[in-house]
């Protein structure tokens, strides 16, 4: 996140605002409603804002967020990130969130990506999903290609890869 642009803005108001806007993706709420959670651990890494990412994990109740925390005093944006990805690529957040909060290798994880920064990640993992929601940038082929060819649209299509809770 290019935390500078934030900088002096209003914590609340852009909070507000952002959230009033958001949208997910297709299937989300279906699909969490239905996964196991007794086997499986959900989580973003983004490198996007934290409160976005927490909100989310708050809706669809997941397991963990790695983004970036924006510093704020006096209730304003200070225009400095003060943890989480700050400009690290999600290869190392992966790894951050593998030692730091689950004792779990990447070869044992699923992961869903719709951004040409999940490549290294979809090169690491046992199972890269690729969340394609029509952009057709050329950059994004090379993540379709990166994941293998498992490509999904919707979020409920995820159970090709994985068991949900009936099975």
């Amino acid at each position: 996140a290019d935390a500078l642009l934030l900088k002096g803005r209003n914590l609340g108001e852009i909070k507000r605002k952002t959230l009033e806007i958001i949208s997910y993706a297709p299937g989300m709420e279906e699909f969490f409603e239905s996964l196991d959670r007794k086997r499986y651990r959900t989580g973003i890494l983004s490198q996007g804002v934290g409160f976005i990412a927490q909100e989310i994990c708050r809706r669809f109740g997941l397991d963990f967020y790695l983004a970036d925390e924006l510093e704020v005093k006096c209730g304003q944006f200070t225009g400095k990130v003060t943890e989480g990805m700050k400009n690290r690529d999600k290869v190392e957040g992966l790894k951050t969130v593998c030692s730091r909060y689950y004792p779990i290798k990447p070869k044992n994880i699923c992961h869903v990506g719709d951004h040409a920064n999940d490549n290294g990640v979809f090169e690491i993992v046992e199972v890269p999903v690729f969340m394609d929601n029509g952009n057709r940038d050329p950059e994004l082929e090379k993540a379709r290609t990166a994941a293998k060819g498992n490509v999904i649209d919707n979020l409920k299509n995820l159970y090709k890869y994985i068991k949900p809770k009936n099975e």
